[in-house]
């Protein structure tokens, strides 16, 4: 059979054989000029030996099975045979006096599989790692002497296999042969410069079990740091002799290559190692050595490309370092970090059309030493002039990037948020000018939000304004809880500021506005683009409200068409539902906080009515320029997130508003809640926020029949769905009950041990589910229970002909669902309708011992949760105390009588008595 030129060809040079690609290619000529398409018959073909006495033969047989393990993974005659091949590859890599370009291949053949997603291919290969290291350090040691050429190829094959296998095997394995590889190393750093021989010191000191062992490791790092400082010192002082004598020189020097690169990892390699031993021996020995190699770093980091990979390395680096010295940072070191930190993050981020991965790894690298120096207490302290400048920063480039760069979307977007929350809450709390600085935030926000034609931008955009909303809100309330620690008039002198939701009204309004906006046309043009109809956009487009859309961020994506937007390499257009989602979650997150921020712990009347007044003006504002437009939406969405949240919105609307422009609207609303409530695709949280709603509207509503013709309707399925669950819930103790049964039966028969493993294992699961359903249905069930409780309470009154059939119905239906356990925030309006039944049914309640547990449980329960929230009731518990002095001693009676715990009785027993008849 013809051999091909593989093997038998002399137009080879003898680096071409350390050059994989090349002979991928040359592979893949032969097959096709054998006209053999099957990568597996070709290597049948070649009648080829690995124990062939000719080197290009054996090289041959790995190289071609190489090439079947890249193109072909799945290969079966290749899978088939794995275990015998990698047998073989070992046996070569044993054999002492093996060709150089066979081991090269071997090695690089080993690496795949090791660094694969491939996991019995991996283990497979583990276990022969005795032969591995033993083959990998004797040829580090034999092709080190005299490295130079192909054998630098070599060495760096076998570093290669090395350092993976450090980092996918076993420690404990790790710390037998650590003694024999740093050995090695440090033996042939001097004869070979290569950047992976140098790897695996790092390798080795950053493995967590041999980090934290500080004590076994002051050996090491005697022996080694001396090596690695003598060869940073001669580079150093090398640079240092050539800038002086030629500016060309240093310029060629700051250039990104692999001669640089290496004196760097040299620097990485150092900084693991001081981290890996206690303090106090950095200081004993070589403190003043790392300072230094600690500053020429810093000096030359403003010098470099930023796309070059060394300032990542060396700002890692320098971390670790900086923890290990003997001193804190000084002032002027601070001063410098931090211009070398503005200079990569304010660079980098210029580059608004794409960023290489390189950058996106200075950036956050940047931004994590930042978070670091902030969060030592060491440090921090020093941080406080760049703080301000910090902020603006990253929460300016954040906000004003370009939503279809490469950046969009990266974990740089995250922590740069992250951080500027965390500067506020450690820095900002005290500063005068924290609010505009947040308020110039949210100006750029809104400015910027109108314009975004990518979800995931807007989606951002959104969380960072709910979030620094938030944040102010709680520094304003922890604020006033400072404040009424103090004097009274210093108090009053200082509540004289306005509160923050007051104070951006209008502001607020319109980024809801401009925000919703954008979402909506957003969901359309992805609609749009599902059904492959091309986006254009026009710098006229406008909305309702009169804001130009989707004009695409800045800059060139002003009109045209979306060839920017996201298509896959298939030219095929990605979904964008899950960020739309997320914009609608984050805006109705800004509602929840607009809406349930209050002044309740100012004593200050009127800063609570103008904190109320400012809520219901951007709810009323609101709603009268999109309550149709978010009834329609919730209607049409086939998204139940997007569903849910408008739901939520709508809830805080109804709940927050002057009634102005909804009152019109209340049949309407109250028609789609039902029917959404009613639908079988709504999920336990839709359910929730649909039932809590229609309470809302039963509560706003008292003064007018608008309810009225629903009362009977919303009552049939609320009652619907608590039979539904009790149903459910009554199936699943069934099953369990069954299951257990099976279990018991087979557990007293011995011979049955599998049916026994797989009952127990069907019982395990269904409790899960059990467990899983009670979390998912249970706030819904309470948010029904508290609807029913609202319509009682508001909608039912004397001679109500309309409720007359249903009224005890309606109450005994509200009294099973007694007490609530899952949503603890109805817990006060659970309270305000059961005293209220209390008192209005007080012959029923107290003739019906079940309804009298129920009653007094949940009282007894809501007082143990919040105290506090009872002083405002003063007035109906003094009419129940009133009526309930006469039968004391038979409603304390009932009580001891009771089917609870004693701790149980005893506690309803005193809030009864404390609420009631201690007056």
């Amino acid at each position: 059979m013809q051999r091909n030129k593989l093997n038998n060809n002399d137009s080879f040079k003898d680096e071409d054989y350390y050059n994989l690609n090349l002979m991928f290619d040359s592979i893949e000529d032969s097959m096709k000029k054998s006209n053999i398409k099957d990568p597996w018959q070709y290597f049948l073909s070649r009648n080829v030996n690995y124990d062939s006495l000719n080197w290009k033969d054996r090289y041959s047989w790995v190289m071609v099975l190489y090439y079947i393990s890249d193109i072909d993974d799945k290969n079966n005659q290749f899978n088939n045979n794995f275990n015998s091949i990698i047998r073989i590859l070992i046996t070569i890599i044993k054999t002492i006096d093996q060709n150089p370009k066979v081991l090269y291949v071997s090695f690089n053949f080993l690496n795949e599989f090791i660094l694969s997603e491939d996991i019995e291919k991996k283990e497979e290969i583990i276990k022969y790692y005795d032969d591995i290291f033993n083959s990998l350090l004797f040829n580090l040691k034999n092709y080190s002497n005299g490295c130079n050429g192909n054998n630098s190829n070599i060495c760096d094959s076998v570093c290669d296999l090395l350092i993976s296998f450090i980092e996918n095997i076993n420690s404990i394995l790790i710390n037998q042969y650590k003694e024999r590889i740093i050995t090695t190393v440090l033996n042939s750093i001097h004869k070979i410069h290569s950047t992976n021989c140098i790897q695996i010191i790092s390798t080795i000191f950053n493995i967590p079990d041999i980090q934290t062992d500080k004590l076994n490791n002051i050996n090491y790092y005697n022996g080694i740091i001396p090596i690695l400082l003598n060869i940073f010192n001669d580079y150093y002082t090398s640079i240092y002799n050539k800038n002086n004598k030629s500016k060309y020189i240093e310029e060629e020097f700051y250039e990104d290559n692999e001669e640089e690169y290496y004196y760097f990892k040299i620097l990485e390699a150092i900084s693991f190692l001081v981290l890996s031993v206690e303090k106090n021996i950095i200081i004993q020995s070589f403190n003043n050595e790392i300072k230094r190699v600690i500053e020429f770093t810093l000096d030359h980091l403003t010098k470099f490309n930023i796309y070059d990979k060394r300032i990542s390395i060396s700002l890692k680096s320098l971390i670790r370092l900086i923890q290990c010295i003997d001193s804190l940072p000084s002032q002027q070191f601070i001063q410098l970090l931090m211009s070398r930190l503005f200079f990569i993050i304010n660079d980098s981020y210029s580059f608004n059309s794409f960023l290489d991965n390189i950058i996106i790894e200075n950036i956050e690298t940047a931004i994590d030493i930042v978070s670091t120096l902030i969060g030592d207490s060491n440090t921090s302290g020093l941080m406080v002039p760049y703080i301000e400048k910090i902020y603006r920063v990253l929460i300016e480039s954040t906000i004003n990037f370009n939503p279809t760069s490469s950046r969009c979307g990266t974990n740089i977007e995250s922590k740069a948020i992250r951080l500027c929350f965390s500067m506020i809450n450690i820095y900002f709390k005290q500063q005068s000018n924290l609010k505009q600085i947040v308020f110039e935030s949210f100006q750029s926000i809104i400015n910027s939000i109108g314009v975004d034609r990518k979800p995931i931008s807007v989606s951002i955009k959104l969380e960072i304004f709910s979030e620094l909303l938030q944040l102010l809100l709680q520094i304003q309330l922890q604020q006033q809880q400072q404040q009424q620690q103090q004097q009274q008039q210093q108090q009053q002198q200082q509540q004289q500021q306005p509160d923050i939701i007051t104070e951006i009204t209008e502001l607020i309004i319109n980024l809801i506005s401009k925000s919703f906006s954008t979402l909506q046309q957003l969901e359309k043009n992805n609609k749009d683009r599902l059904k492959g109809i091309k986006v254009i956009y026009d710098n006229n487009v406008t909305n309702d409200s009169g804001d130009e859309l989707s004009s695409g961020g800045s800059g060139n994506g002003i009109g045209g068409c979306d060839d920017d937007i996201d298509y896959n390499e298939n030219g095929e257009y990605i979904n964008q539902i899950e960020h739309i989602e997320d914009g609608y979650n984050e805006l109705s997150n800004i509602f929840q906080i607009i809406c349930y921020s209050n002044g309740n712990s100012s004593n200050n009347n009127n800063e609570d009515d103008n904190i109320n007044n400012s809520k219901t003006k951007i709810v009323d504002r609101f709603i009268k320029d999109y309550l149709v437009t978010i009834l329609n939406l919730i209607k049409k969405t086939t998204s139940l997130e997007i569903k849910l949240n408008m739901i939520c919105v709508l809830d805080y609307l109804l709940e927050n508003n002057s009634n102005v422009g909804v009152f019109r609207n209340y049949s309407k609303i109250i028609e789609l809640l039902i029917d959404i409530f009613n639908s079988s695709s709504s999920s336990p949280s839709i359910t929730q926020a649909t039932s809590y709603g229609i309470g809302i509207i039963a509560k706003k509503s008292t003064k007018t029949l608008l309810f009225k013709p629903f009362l009977i309707k919303s009552f049939q399925q609320f009652k619907n769905y608590l039979l539904l669950i009790n149903n459910n819930n009554n199936n699943n103790n069934n099953n369990n009950n069954n299951n257990n049964n099976n279990n018991n039966n087979n557990n007293n028969n011995n011979n049955n041990n599998n049916n026994n493993n797989n009952n127990n294992n069907n019982n395990n699961n269904n409790n899960n589910n059990n467990n899983n359903n009670n979390r998912n249905y249970g706030n819904a069930k309470d948010n029904v229970i508290s609807a029913i409780g609202k319509i009682i309470k508001y909608q039912i009154s004397v001679g109500d002909e309309i409720a007359k059939g249903i009224e005890n119905e309606m109450i005994d239906t509200f009294i099973n669902g007694l007490p609530i356990s899952n949503d603890m925030g109805e817990l006060n309006s659970i309270l305000e309708v059961s005293l209220f039944i209390l008192l209005k049914y007080s012959s029923l309640i107290l003739n019906n011992q079940f309804y009298f547990v129920k009653v007094f449980e949940t009282i007894s329960i809501c007082y143990d949760n919040d105290s506090n929230h009872f002083s405002s009731l003063a007035l109906i518990l003094d009419n129940i105390s009133n009526l309930l002095v006469p039968f004391k001693q038979q409603i304390l009676n009932s009580i001891s009588s009771l089917n609870f715990q004693l701790k149980n009785k005893q506690l309803i027993a005193t809030v009864v008595n404390n609420l009631f008849f201690n007056k």
